[in-house]
């Protein structure tokens, strides 16, 4: 059976039997659904982890990571999606912009030196992977954000699984999607207790531990998605690279286009693809024209009047250079319908 198909047939068993979650406030039904169970159990013996803790998001999982670890002035990067910050302050803490590798647009692990943070918490940005040796070495608390880079590796070890814990996303663009969602892994018990305890309104089941508790309750439709999807992964991600070769190929020899920088040391699974140009954002205004949708990475953290954060690499980057794509997850006629609107496209550039 497809996997669409048979994540219909459960899911109109679930509807059957009216067990859309396993999760309750009380004592003894904290751990969620038979399918919750079985997605997290996946987790665990994929990524060779402890644990696992599903969420109904990946900002869910890192707030509970951040309340986890209990450090306040958590180093982050200026170059992601607004959640990767915002978790701190929801945890109560303070985040630290550390400014990026330019090559790998993650952060530079020698950029904290002067920086004083008591954790961090680097993003593997665009399905590649942070420079871990460098950041391990700080020997502070290390919460991986890898929403972006589910299946990626770091010198042959799974992104998400070499910090103190790793998070993972299923919101809609991710590689595995069920709408909304996350993961937390981690071979730390304490850190899985607590964010256990964040995640199902913690109170109530152990009082002592100090712990408020959230509704960050996965839903069993969501982990019936989540789980059959997750269970073709591999496939997923072995297309992506086929694509993201077959896309190089071509761009590579478009004048004025510079293709993303691989690093040697990182198996990407590619949740989309970057490349720079001298006028980024005149490239994303004519695409759009063409009806073809880019964008220039992200709205970098630190120009939002929350933060006010100097990072001058992550700036001249954002607002010079960078192009961002998903073409890569889509068929090779999009990617040559795409690719013949950026040959003309840099022709005016």
């Amino acid at each position: 059976m497809e996997t669409e198909e048979l994540i219909l047939t459960e899911i109109d068993k679930l509807l059957r039997t009216d067990k859309l979650s396993g999760f309750r406030g009380d004592i003894g039904r904290t751990e969620g659904g038979d399918y919750v169970l079985r997605l997290e159990d996946a987790f665990k013996k994929y990524f060779r982890v402890k644990h696992a803790v599903a969420f109904d998001s990946a900002t869910a999982a890192l707030h509970s990571a951040c309340v986890a670890i209990e450090r306040r002035k958590i180093g982050v990067t200026p170059f992601s999606f607004t959640a990767s910050v915002s978790c701190v302050r929801m945890a109560g803490g303070k985040p630290i912009f550390i400014d990026l590798d330019p090559q790998t647009y993650c952060i530079n692990p020698n950029h904290y030196r002067t920086m004083d943070c008591d954790a961090i918490l680097p993003v593997h940005i665009f399905g590649g992977c942070a420079d871990m040796d460098g950041i391990m070495d700080l020997q502070i608390p290390v919460i991986e954000d890898a929403a972006q880079a589910i299946g990626s590796k770091y010198k042959g070890k799974y992104a998400g699984t070499i910090g103190d814990c790793g998070i993972f996303s299923f919101n809609q663009s991710k590689l595995i999607s069920c709408g909304e969602g996350g993961m937390l892994i981690t071979n730390d018990d304490d850190i899985a207790y607590k964010s256990k305890l964040v995640r199902n309104h913690g109170e109530v089941v152990d009082q002592d531990a100090g712990i408020i508790g959230y509704n960050y309750r996965m839903t069993e439709i969501e982990a019936v998605i989540a789980y059959n999807r997750f269970l073709n992964l591999d496939n997923i991600i072995e297309k992506r690279r086929q694509n993201v070769e077959y896309f190089y190929d071509i761009i590579s020899r478009i004048p004025g286009i510079k293709p993303q920088w691989i690093n040697p040391d990182v198996e990407y699974s590619w949740y989309v693809y970057s490349f720079e140009v001298e006028d980024n954002h005149k490239v994303v205004e004519s695409m759009r024209e063409k009806g073809i949708w880019l964008r220039a990475g992200y709205v970098v953290e630190p120009l939002n009047m929350a933060y006010k954060q100097d990072c001058p690499i992550c700036e001249g980057i954002w607002k010079n250079k960078i192009i961002v794509t998903d073409i890569i997850g889509k068929e090779r006629d999009d990617i040559d319908q795409f690719t013949d609107s950026l040959k003309e496209v840099m022709k005016g550039v």
